[in-house]
């Protein structure tokens, strides 16, 4: 345990020694000019290498970076035009759901509505074809009294 504290502390030091040894060396203007002027060569190196991939891709008639960021935009948007379409349709299908329960409601209600004036209408012939036949009985009792009568 005390070998590895040493050990700890040795490689302190020699990390603290480093540290200082490369502030030295990079605080200085001449460092930091010529790092400057390094990042500048780099960057340019970097637009070049740009402009010739992209020319090479145009040449060959590849997409660049550019034609694959519109077409991931574009895939979004049709992603998310896709699930608006989505959520209409499932609306439209619980409306139809919906309608087709209040047909099947009105369906059952006129079923029984038809079924309650057919028997309201054949109560009401037989009431009339009843009372007809009263009627006349009353009329040939009449007829039989006024011929019993004139004889």
């Amino acid at each position: 345990m005390k070998q590895r504290k040493n050990s700890d502390a040795f490689y302190k030091e020699v990390e603290d020694e480093i540290n200082k040894h490369i502030h030295t060396k990079t605080n200085s203007r001449t460092f930091i000019k010529a790092f400057g002027i390094a990042l500048d060569v780099h960057l340019s190196a970097i637009e070049n290498l740009k402009v010739i991939t992209s020319d090479v891709l145009d040449s060959y008639n590849l997409p660049n970076k550019d034609a694959y960021i519109s077409l991931a935009l574009r895939i979004i948007e049709c992603e998310e035009k896709i699930d608006i379409l989505e959520n209409k349709c499932y609306e439209q299908n619980v409306l139809v759901m919906q309608t087709n329960y209040k047909l099947l409601a009105w369906e059952n209600a006129l079923s029984e509505l038809k079924e309650l004036l057919i028997y309201e209408t054949t109560q009401i012939r037989e009431n009339k074809l009843t009372q007809i036949e009263s009627e006349l009985k009353d009329l040939q009792l009449l007829f039989r009294r006024d011929l019993n009568d004139d004889l």
